[in-house]
């Protein structure tokens, strides 16, 4: 202002002009002023709108995760609903429950046979078939003993997959029909299920079976003693 006044002086302008540029001036300022506060406010307001919006963003992720869910439980529900019908339910069960019995069944004749025997499930005729030593085996090319073993460990598989760890097993006079050498023979497997760490207790009337085993009871008579 100093510097318009000193101008207007060396041109010899009136005081009057001067103060004339200076409300011009001061106008313009308060005018920039009133801009400056209207860009401020409308700042503030965008900002505001983003945070809005930034929450509506995330309002939106949560309902996009939520509709996930609520998908997966609807085809979750569209599977039960069909595996509930009576003509699925049973054959559901049923393949549940031998997944489990052959899975305990290959365990334990992994153990006694050296993984020599494998049994797997069936093609829907058969529950499950025998697969020795990488080859599938027909159960009829079996012999007696394998037949047994195969027999003891889909009983075990059967008794642990409803109840859990079997921790003792008593067979009472199950293989009466069985000519003496394939009773030897099941002695032997009953025997070598001590590597399962399994209590075995076998009832028989053949006094041919009580040499195969070690620890023997006796009864005579009424009378019980340690064979």
């Amino acid at each position: 202002l100093k510097e318009k006044v000193e101008n207007h002086r060396k041109k010899g302008l009136d005081l009057q002009s001067v103060e004339r540029d200076y409300e011009v001036l001061k106008r313009e300022s308060k005018r920039l002023e009133e801009r400056i506060n209207e860009i401020s406010e409308k700042i503030g307001e965008i900002g505001m709108k983003k945070r809005q919006l930034e929450g509506i963003l995330v309002r939106i992720e949560e309902l996009e995760k939520s509709a996930e869910k609520i998908s997966e439980d609807l085809e979750m529900m569209k599977s039960l609903s069909r595996l509930l019908q009576a003509d699925r339910f049973d054959d559901f069960v049923f393949r549940r429950y031998m997944e489990s019995v052959l899975e305990i069944a290959n365990h334990n004749l992994g153990l006694i046979t050296g993984g020599k025997f494998e049994l797997i499930p069936g093609d829907g005729t058969n529950p499950f078939e025998v697969v020795r030593e990488g080859v599938r085996m027909p159960i009829n090319s079996l012999s007696g003993g394998e037949k047994t073993l195969i027999a003891l460990m889909l009983a075990m598989g059967m008794s642990e997959a409803l109840v859990g760890n079997v921790e003792m097993m008593l067979i009472d006079e199950g293989f009466a029909a069985l000519d003496a050498e394939n009773r030897a023979k099941v002695a032997e497997i009953l025997k070598n299920l001590e590597i399962l760490n399994r209590v075995i207790v076998f009832i028989t009337h053949f006094e041919d079976l009580k040499d195969v085993f070690d620890r023997k009871l006796v009864m005579r008579e009424g009378v019980l003693s340690f064979g």
